[in-house]
């Protein structure tokens, strides 16, 4: 999953964290992510940030954000 690898590659060094937080959008444009995944990130991000979280943390909060966001509105 596309998700995944970006949250991989960002967690992989500290040197590719501050990339991503010196330019979050452009970093996730590298990625083939839908809407939906980069605003749960997003989301994500700004609620827990990259400092204090690892990637576990970051995945299954993202998709908890994902999953609200792709569910039908009832």
């Amino acid at each position: 999953m596309e998700l995944q690898k970006c949250i991989r590659d960002i967690f992989a060094s500290e040197e590719s964290r501050k990339q991503f937080e010196s330019n979050p959008e452009g970093n996730l444009s590298r990625y083939q992510l839908t809407s939906q995944e980069k605003n749960a990130f997003m989301t994500v991000y700004s609620d827990m940030g990259l400092v204090t979280s690892d990637s576990a943390q970051m995945t299954a909060a993202i998709k908890a954000h994902y999953d609200w966001l792709a569910s039908p509105v009832r």
